[in-house]
């Protein structure tokens, strides 16, 4: 069941990939204090008039950026906002973050999910990432056709391929800090040493992260989202 539910995720993150999502009602946190605090602001709350409108998610340079067709509101979603929800998945917005002393690889929006309750892990584009995650996207081929998954990755093993890819090419960074005086915040890439202290306690798990050889393909969110599912720290 616990596999079941990694691979569904997984295979969300492909559908995520690969559209355009639309919903109304989407919401946003400007802080990270916003965020643990679960205060959130509703984007139509930002519209004039109160004007309902249908919120996309177009992916662009790697991330995604989100259109209301309201000028205050997309600059607001541009420039301020940090945390979004939208569709029932996270995207923070990295224009501000940093790692070590360094911008990310992507100024827009990147996926995230909750880490250990008041957390986040951002999934973002590496610009040097690369390697072919193949045994991730048979996995979520062969869990999304028995179980009439509808996403774009059953249109055919391309697609996955495709979505399996943007995983490889990217890494996981963890927030859990409020940003300095120049408003850049600082997050932690998941790396080798993160994850040795992370499983000191689960070597079967431990061992599962090492498998892979290569440092690139091993640092990648292909290998790393599995295994933090696996140990159930991570949360839609």
């Amino acid at each position: 069941m616990k596999r079941q539910k990694i691979l569904m995720t997984l295979a969300a993150f492909v559908c995520c990939v690969l559209t355009v999502h639309a919903q109304l009602d989407a919401r946003y946190c400007s802080t990270y204090a916003e965020f643990v605090d679960n205060h959130w602001t509703l984007v139509n709350d930002l519209i004039k008039n109160g004007t309902k409108r249908i919120m996309q998610l177009k992916e662009s340079n790697h991330g995604y950026t989100a259109k209301t067709g309201d000028s205050k509101a997309d600059a607001v979603l541009k420039k301020e906002a940090l945390v979004l929800e939208f569709s029932g998945h996270l995207y923070v917005n990295c224009r501000s973050l940093r790692h070590k002393t360094s911008s990310l690889s992507v100024s827009n929006y990147s996926q995230a999910y909750r880490y250990d309750q008041n957390k986040l892990l951002v999934v973002a584009y590496w610009v040097s990432g690369t390697g072919v995650a193949l045994s991730l996207a048979a996995d979520v081929a062969a869990f999304a056709a028995p179980n009439n998954l509808s996403v774009p990755a059953l249109i055919g093993s391309e697609l996955v391929w495709v979505g399996t890819q943007q995983l490889n090419n990217h890494r996981c960074y963890l927030l859990d800090s409020k940003a300095d005086e120049k408003g850049k915040t600082t997050v932690t890439m998941i790396d080798d040493e993160f994850m040795e202290a992370l499983l000191a306690d689960d070597q079967d798990l431990l061992d599962r992260y090492k498998a892979t050889s290569r440092k690139n393909t091993r640092l990648s969110a292909a290998n790393v989202l599995p295994v933090l599912m696996e140990k159930g720290i991570i949360k839609e």
